[in-house]
């Protein structure tokens, strides 16, 4: 997610909050003049206008401002993709409306001036927060020295200490959006580093596991497998099946074609192997021409099935780089005892497979 996604992320909550708290000032605007009112009757104020006081600073400001906040939430429901103009627009009319018709026996007016800026600093886009600055700066210009009626005395010393804080608003709001930016690219920075480090965990777990040239796993991680699932088969009753294989001559293919050509056999028993067992079993390369398959949930007689199909596979494949000629594999099977261990089930089946080997190899040797 780039910055622009981040910026635009949960927009319409946003869009919520500041009506909310445009609402909230509306209300605040509201008690205040009716304090105002309540302080000069009770106080009988010389001067005091009561018909021009409510016409003046309530009922048209507050009537004004309501309209215009029902209206931008229309446009907001309507036309959802001008929100961002909606609604500095609306906090632009809210505060110079407060600061027109707030009466002068309330003082510090001004500060609601700042409240374009801020809203124009929720949307962390530096463009609209000089533009929508500038433009507010040029309009105080106008309505402090030509349409405000309301105000009494002005001074070129009031105005510019206005129009330095309004530059030194907007100065600290240019700084947020500028610093949130850096922040959020050391945290994209952060987020890429940490992916990278995952990557690279990732792949050398999996180098660690798994065998490069046949992409089965390795001795290593065939001993972890098999001391897990012999101690689940035990706990759980469900039988466990281990085959031992091993490539017959594999030597003399090494030594008449060369080790690059072996390794092209290896991988093409290899993917022989994993193609024709199930999800469920664990395949492996055991260490230089032999394999292994751990068989999870299945009888043996299905299993040596499974092995007889395999082996008849590798035998009727003919390998291109052996002139054509096809490599053929003895093997050994047979399933855990309940109170075997797996050293014990694992010498029981490597003896099966020397004995395949002696009994003329390319051959399956069982035990129940």
């Amino acid at each position: 997610m780039n910055f622009d996604q981040f910026r635009t992320q949960n927009l319409i909550k946003w869009k919520r909050i500041v009506m909310l708290m445009y609402w909230v000032i509306l209300i605040l605007f509201i008690l205040g003049q009716l304090m105002v009112l309540m302080m000069s009757l009770h106080t009988d104020q010389k001067g005091f206008a009561l018909h021009p006081f409510l016409l003046h600073h309530m009922l048209f400001p507050d009537g004004l401002l309501i309209g215009v906040l029902l209206l931008a939430h229309y446009l907001l429901r309507k036309i959802p993709k001008a929100s961002e103009i909606v609604l500095v627009l609306c906090s632009g009319i809210i505060s110079y409306t407060i600061y027109l018709f707030m009466h002068k026996d309330v003082y510090g007016e001004q500060i609601v001036l700042i409240l374009p800026i801020f809203i124009s600093l929720i949307f962390f886009e530096r463009s609209k927060l000089l533009w929508n600055g500038t433009a507010h700066i040029a309009l105080f210009s106008v309505v402090y020295w030509i349409v405000n009626p309301y105000q009494g005395n002005h001074s070129i010393f009031e105005f510019v200490v206005s129009m330095i804080s309004f530059v030194a608003y907007m100065t600290i709001a240019l700084i947020v959006v500028a610093r949130v930016k850096d922040l959020w690219k050391l945290l994209e920075e952060s987020k890429k580093t940490e992916q990278e480090l995952m990557i690279r965990s990732i792949l050398l777990d999996k180098m660690t596991k798994i065998d490069a040239l046949t992409g089965m796993y390795n001795h290593k991680t065939f001993h972890e497998y098999m001391e897990k699932l012999i101690e689940h088969s035990k706990r759980h009753a469900i039988p466990l099946q281990l085959c031992i294989m091993d490539i017959d001559n594999f030597k003399q293919v090494n030594d008449t074609y060369g080790h690059q050509i072996g390794d092209k056999v290896l991988k093409q028993v290899g993917e022989i192997i994993h193609g024709m067992v199930t999800p469920n079993d664990i395949v492996s390369r055991y260490g230089g021409e032999e394999f292994a398959v751990i068989f999870m949930g299945r009888s043996l007689e299905e299993c040596i099935q499974n092995m007889e199909d395999i082996r008849k596979k590798i035998e009727s494949t003919p390998i291109e780089e052996l002139e054509d000629n096809p490599v053929t594999i003895s093997a050994g099977i047979s399933t855990l005892q309940p109170s075997e261990e797996k050293d014990k089930l694992f010498q029981r089946v490597d003896a099966l497979l020397y004995k395949a080997k002696r009994s003329g190899k390319n051959n399956l040797i069982f035990e129940m």
